[in-house]
Formats: C-alpha cells, sequence, structure tokens
C-alpha cells in the first residue's frame, strides 16, 4: 500500500469516528474534544 493510499484511508477513518462523536455532543463540546485531542496528539 502507499503512502498516499494509507493517507486516504487515515482520513477516511478519522472523518468516520468524528461523525459519529459529533451525532452525540454538542458541536462546542466537539470543537473543545477536537482541539484537545489534536494537541495530545500532536
Amino acid at each position: 500500500m502507499t503512502s498516499t493510499q494509507q493517507r486516504s484511508e487515515l482520513q477516511s477513518q478519522i472523518w468516520k469516528i468524528a461523525n459519529e462523536v459529533r451525532g452525540s455532543v454538542d458541536g462546542w463540546d466537539f470543537k473543545q474534544y477536537v482541539l484537545g485531542a489534536l494537541f495530545v496528539v500532536g
């Protein structure tokens, strides 16, 4: 699998998870969660 394919698959999985989480929380809470996760991962 090439790097481009891996990146595309990873993006797809991230969007799928984000859509699942976003459906169950308020927009502001979701934003705080995502920003926090970016700082932890980054």
